[in-house]
């Protein structure tokens, strides 16, 4: 019962995160509010942080990889970082308090 109180307070901060992070990375002219399928990159930024990864370096790397002209939806930068990122691999948990 915790883990649910804890993902519904952590989530929408969390999203709000990645969201500026996507909105740093972006250059000028593609910097526009992401769209309803951004929850799919949010879910892949978490996956790649979980892995011990930085997501704005992922994001970074992705947004690099091609030019971005007739991109629809930068959400579809999800699918670019899915490919670089593979299948990550969660790390294991630090201990939540110090000996």
């Amino acid at each position: 019962m915790l883990h649910a109180i804890w993902t519904a307070e952590t989530t929408p901060a969390r999203g709000l995160r990645y969201r500026d992070l996507l909105l740093a990375a972006l250059p000028p002219g593609h910097r526009a509010e992401p769209g309803h399928r951004a929850r799919w990159l949010w879910r892949t930024l978490r996956a790649a942080e979980l892995a011990g990864l930085d997501p704005a370096q992922g994001l970074a790397e992705a947004i690099a990889e091609r030019d971005l002209a007739g991109s629809r939806d930068i959400a579809a930068l999800d699918a670019r970082l899915r490919h670089r990122l593979g299948s990550p691999v969660p790390q294991p948990s630090r201990p939540r308090s110090r000996p």
